[in-house]
């Protein structure tokens, strides 16, 4: 008959299995669209069960710029000109080296995707239905 001791301990380890608290797993993309991720050889989660974090996503992010361009060399600018009748004829204009400014706002999209055969890095959340992918391994 089991001590006291070993019914707690027996206890406990049941209520921390039950509870299935957060831990991480590994796994491989598997298909993109719709998203499938093998966890360690033998269960496939598929997108219902994920929650992707920024860093496996695309996303747009919107920037401020205030640049100029490099300065190198004499600028080249070639035009062609029809005449009528003719076989039209090309000038070139030769500019002094000189710089752009830019500046503003742009909008741009980081292409920061899953791609199949990836390996992520997830955290399992409490009861152990949804994964949340946090980012690539290697």
């Amino acid at each position: 008959m089991p001590n006291l001791l070993q019914i707690m301990k027996q206890a406990s380890s049941d209520a921390f299995e039950e509870g299935k608290p957060v831990n991480l797993v590994y796994g491989t993309v598997q298909n993109t669209n719709p998203l499938e991720i093998l966890v360690e050889q033998k269960l496939l989660l598929e997108e219902p069960f994920l929650v992707c974090a920024r860093n496996v996503t695309n996303y747009d992010v919107e920037m401020e710029m205030l640049h100029e361009t490099e300065l190198s060399g004499a600028y080249e600018h070639s035009h062609s000109v029809s005449t009528s009748g003719g076989s039209g004829t090309t000038n070139t204009n030769r500019e002094p080296a000189h710089k752009h400014e830019y500046k503003g706002k742009k909008k741009y999209r980081v292409l920061n995707g899953l791609q199949s055969g990836e390996k992520v890095i997830m955290i399992r959340m409490q009861g152990g239905q949804r994964f949340i992918v946090l980012d690539r391994i290697g």
